[in-house]
């Protein structure tokens, strides 16, 4: 009797154990190994880190791609899409994702997060460049004795000392701040 009243359980729990968490929960503070192909034929690496409460939307992307014609650093405010309908929604539920890159050559980013891979990834840029991309967790080599192995850019008014990573496009180390 107590094996059929925890198999009871059990199935009652597994749905909301399945589908519990949304984007933020998979993605908050963990850092991508990411491989990128442009429309142009141009392929490149780089990384994404996450982190929550975002400075810019709900959370914030942190990127370090090695474009071909050179490195780019650049942070974008992020957002869980929605589920159900317009009579019914469900906001920040979705473990599907998009970003904004702001400012100066703005651009999308998107993708589809499950703990240890972002698939499905896409950026849509305003002159209607595409790219597609996919990241998993960084190689053990590169793990770097624990400390985190994306140097992807620092938003304004955290930490640019030590492994921290640069500042984003359009701040500077200032008093080991990004301002």
């Amino acid at each position: 009797m107590k094996t059929a009243t925890w198999i009871a359980v059990l199935m009652l729990l597994w749905p909301a154990a399945a589908s519990a968490g949304n984007c933020v929960d998979v993605l908050d503070h963990h850092a991508y190994d990411c491989r990128f192909a442009q429309d142009t034929g141009e392929t490149y690496a780089g990384c994404v880190r996450f982190t929550s409460p975002g400075t810019i939307g709900d959370f914030d992307l942190h990127a370090h791609v090695e474009f071909p014609s050179g490195t780019s650093n650049f942070d974008g405010g992020c957002s869980c899409d929605p589920k159900g309908s317009v009579k019914k929604p469900q906001f920040d539920a979705a473990k599907t994702f998009d970003c904004l890159k702001r400012g100066f050559g703005s651009f999308v980013v998107s993708g589809k997060a499950d703990g240890k891979t972002i698939a499905k990834g896409h950026i849509t840029g305003l002159n209607g460049t595409s790219v597609i991309f996919s990241c998993g967790p960084f190689p053990k080599n590169s793990l770097n004795n624990g400390a985190d192995p994306c140097p992807a850019c620092v938003p304004g008014g955290d930490s640019c000392t030590g492994s921290a990573g640069p500042c984003c496009a359009g701040l500077t180390c200032s008093g080991g701040i990004c301002q």
